[in-house]
């Protein structure tokens, strides 16, 4: 039996590894020009080298005012530290790292076909792996699955970026909603800007469009309807009551109402129902222009209000009436009209 190769397996494993060292140590630079430090080693991000601590003990030592920077940080053990050891394996094989092991598509004991991994030895013994190296090259700067990797992200991506990250991670399926939701609600609460309600509730309206777009498409296919048509039927939406039965347009509001039956949730009134009273009204104090207060409506466009899951608290499903006095600036009393 002939079995599958990667061709120049060990080759390409070894200038991996290569790069990935080098690109660590590279970025050291960066490190030193913000903060006036002096790393050198790839190394350096995670093991102290004398007289030096490593950058995560700087980061605990210098950084208590930015919690999220040394959380992000004290990844970094799990996720670099055995691409740095793995590359000084090769450096020196045999030496303080050990040797790496690189096996090909492979059976295992029980008969079944492995892909390609990899593993550290040292002294007869396995530090590290096996791992499969497609799975351990794509999660390189971030531990966990895909997955953890989006999650972990959503809590220190610039508010500007968590519009983007948020629709990213619903439309690659590595996030459900109610996970961006959640990991949403933790930031605000342990930060309250403005800025991150709007980029999560404009990211769960580009989810929640996705998703109603692919709903929409598979009706009007199912029905015969042209793309070019589909107009029509946004036109015979504005009218929700009518059949037009016994006419041309019978078949159009069928569309609809199989559609408006099938719509998707909209996470949204998740997101501003998992908000208590205080917090939003925190957030709102953080809004100091017109921008921002436009910004928000914006991201509030679409979302229909729902009496029956928030009860009579309009101020889960609408930003409240009120008047905001902020660098002496008054917001009118126009919230609710979203």
């Amino acid at each position: 039996m002939t079995l599958p190769q990667v061709m120049q397996l060990e080759e390409e494993c070894r200038n991996y590894l290569y790069e990935a060292k080098n690109f660590l140590r590279d970025l050291l630079q960066v490190f030193n020009l913000l903060f006036g430090t002096s790393f050198e080693e790839a190394s350096e991000w995670t093991m102290p080298k004398k007289p030096r601590p490593s950058v995560i003990e700087y980061a605990e030592a210098n950084f208590q005012a930015q919690p999220d920077h040394i959380r992000y940080l004290k990844q970094l053990p799990a996720c670099i530290a055995p691409f740095v050891a793995m590359r000084n394996a090769v450096e020196h094989p045999g030496g303080h790292s050990g040797m790496l092991v690189i096996q090909n598509f492979h059976f295992e004991r029980d008969g079944t076909l492995a892909a390609p991994d990899w593993r550290r030895d040292k002294n007869g013994q396995t530090e590290y792996g096996p791992v499969s190296i497609v799975e351990d090259m794509r999660v390189t700067l971030v531990p966990g699955r895909a997955a953890d990797a989006r999650r972990e992200a959503l809590s220190v991506v610039s508010a500007a970026g968590l519009r983007v990250l948020t629709a990213a991670a619903m439309r690659l399926g590595q996030l459900t909603e109610a996970e961006i939701v959640s990991a949403a609600v933790t930031r605000l609460q342990a930060n309250s800007e403005p800025a991150v309600l709007i980029g999560a509730l404009e990211g769960l309206k580009l989810c929640a469009l996705d998703r109603d777009a692919d709903t929409f498409k598979r009706i009007a296919d199912k029905s015969g309807i042209a793309a070019r048509f589909y107009f029509l039927i946004g036109i015979v939406m504005l009218i929700d009551d009518e059949k037009y039965e016994g006419s041309k347009l019978e078949v159009l509001a069928k569309v609809r109402d199989e559609f408006q039956a099938n719509r998707g949730r909209d996470f949204r009134h998740d997101l501003l129902s998992a908000i208590d009273d205080v917090l939003f009204q925190n957030i709102l104090a953080g809004i100091h222009s017109y921008d921002f207060a436009f910004a928000l409506l914006r991201s509030l466009a679409g979302l229909s209000y729902l009496e029956n899951s928030v009860g009579t608290r309009r101020t889960k499903c609408h930003v409240p009436s009120l008047r905001v006095r902020k660098s002496g600036m008054t917001y009118p009393r126009c919230w609710t009209v979203c």
